[in-house]
């Protein structure tokens, strides 16, 4: 063989390993286990297209990283959310209700609860800049689970949970932490979580897509309304819109308050909700009174069979500024 032949062939092995470890080790996104413990993601995540929404402007202000969290709360636990939380909880229960979000948190430190089950899928999309993802896993009887990721930008991981978790739904604790990516004492990082999800039917993406809520201010006393909408591209039998208060503390940005929930019944693959006729809210709490200030729309969505566990939670890239 020519010397130039010899080349060539040696690139081209070179570049078909190099492939390959790629497509192992990040484009499927995909990483299986056997039992707890502590997994790397690959250094890249799977870059994610900016999606085709309108900016927020004016009072919606959802776009960069407005989500924040008080560092003293963070690494010591003050003010902590009553309903949450340190234990899995019972799988019947979770099944039944769906993924519990607290009342009051941050995305930088997350905390809920939720099934899970052993080989299943996991996904989580996000956005995040020179920042640290810590995802951990709590299973009554199981050692945690823990996905360390690097992120620099909108991305989307998917990975398979340990096979100790067993092969029926069980409930877990789930935490999402972020942590700037730099040398000395660990410091929150700003993330925007726009969906997390268990279960071939909340995987493939996020199953709960193009979520939108807007307009980005609304005035009640001149019968202002805001309108939302999202697309599901899986089968549920339990959806759940839901409307969280915001607030800016010292420039903070902490979800503090659920004020009001619309259940929406069942859904099915490929179904819009919102699009063509639209879905109104109308700025008020569960007790009839107006909510003032920004707003985020949350939509949980889950199989409710305790057989099946399969759940997704998607938030609203816009927010809304309820005004009188």
């Amino acid at each position: 063989m020519h010397t130039s032949q010899t080349i060539f062939v040696y690139r081209l092995r070179r570049f078909r390993g190099v492939a390959a470890r790629v497509l192992t080790a990040g484009l499927l996104g995909f990483a299986g286990s056997s039992a707890g413990g502590t997994y790397d993601g690959p250094t890249e995540s799977i870059p994610k297209p900016a999606p085709e929404q309108s900016k927020p402007s004016g009072g919606g202000g959802g776009g960069g990283f407005s989500f924040g969290i008080d560092l003293t709360c963070l690494f010591t636990g003050c003010g902590k959310d009553k309903t949450t939380s340190t234990t899995p909880g019972d799988a019947a229960q979770l099944a039944k209700s769906g993924p519990k979000i607290p009342d009051k948190y941050s995305m930088s430190g997350l905390v809920m609860q939720a099934l899970v089950k052993g080989g299943a899928p996991f996904v989580i999309d996000y956005d995040a800049r020179q920042a640290l993802l810590r995802i951990e896993m709590k299973v009554q009887g199981s050692d945690p689970f823990v996905y360390n990721l690097k992120a620099n930008g909108p991305a989307q991981k998917i990975f398979r949970l340990p096979e100790s978790f067993g092969a029926e739904p069980r409930a877990a604790v789930i935490s999402v932490r972020s942590v700037k990516d730099q040398p000395g004492a660990e410091m929150p990082a700003p993330l925007r979580i726009n969906g997390m999800g268990m279960g071939e039917k909340a995987v493939g993406s996020v199953a709960i897509d193009q979520v939108s809520f807007g307009p980005p201010e609304v005035r009640i006393g001149r019968f202002g309304k805001a309108r939302y909408s999202f697309h599901s591209r899986s089968d549920f039998n339990k959806v759940v819109a839901e409307f969280a208060r915001l607030e800016n503390r010292d420039g903070i940005i902490q979800v503090v308050e659920r004020v009001y929930k619309d259940d929406l019944g069942e859904l099915t693959r490929d179904t819009w909700i919102g699009r063509d006729k639209p879905r109104i809210w109308d700025g008020k709490g569960e007790d009839g009174e107006v909510s003032k200030g920004l707003h985020v729309l949350n939509v949980r969505a889950w199989r409710s069979s305790v057989k099946e566990g399969d759940w997704v939670v998607s938030w609203s890239p816009d927010w809304v500024d309820v005004k009188w």
